[in-house]
């Protein structure tokens, strides 16, 4: 059993896999919730702490400061993050990537780099695609990728070699 899937690892590829990955953490791990728990911790520490503030617009304008400065937290991590790939030496070139029998073949920017299931964490299904996880890397592997195959015939042969969790 051979899937082969062609992909051009560019922008799109790379802001898909960052979103990606993100959506299969557990919540609590998934940064825009850590704000939101930050900031709770915060203005409910500095209302009942020594810097209470006496008035509503008090509080009013450190929730909205608060909020800005999230927001901002979260544009450097999505900036930060993607830059890793941005520049990296692999950018914008084409890959293949080969589910086998025996693992994972990669060829264009790692060439040759052969991976076998049992490295592999889990799989984690979604409607544009199928992302494999093992300690520290991430494949994303999009339907729109696949060659002479389909989707389900994918997820059923790596249903036998992982556990698989689908996410809507």
């Amino acid at each position: 059993m051979k899937y082969t899937y062609r992909l051009t690892l560019d922008e799109p590829y790379f802001r898909t896999l960052i979103a990606r990955y993100y959506q299969q953490r557990p919540l609590l791990l998934r940064p825009p919730v850590q704000f939101v728990v930050a900031g709770l911790v915060l203005f409910v520490g500095l209302e009942l702490g020594p810097f209470r503030f006496s008035s509503l617009e008090g509080s009013i304008a450190m929730l909205v400061l608060y909020v800005l400065a999230a927001a901002f937290g979260l544009y450097v991590i999505r900036v930060n993050v993607y830059q890793k790939f941005r520049y990296s030496s692999y950018f914008g070139k084409d890959s293949v990537s080969t589910i086998l029998e025996d693992g994972l073949e990669t060829s264009g920017w790692r060439d040759g780099k052969f991976t076998e299931w049992t490295m592999f964490k889990t799989a984690v299904r979604y409607s544009d695609g199928i992302m494999l996880i093992r300690k520290g890397v991430i494949w994303w592997l999009p339907n729109a990728g696949l060659q002479d195959a389909t989707p389900s015939d994918v997820v059923r042969f790596l249903s036998s070699k992982l556990s698989i969790r689908n996410v809507a």
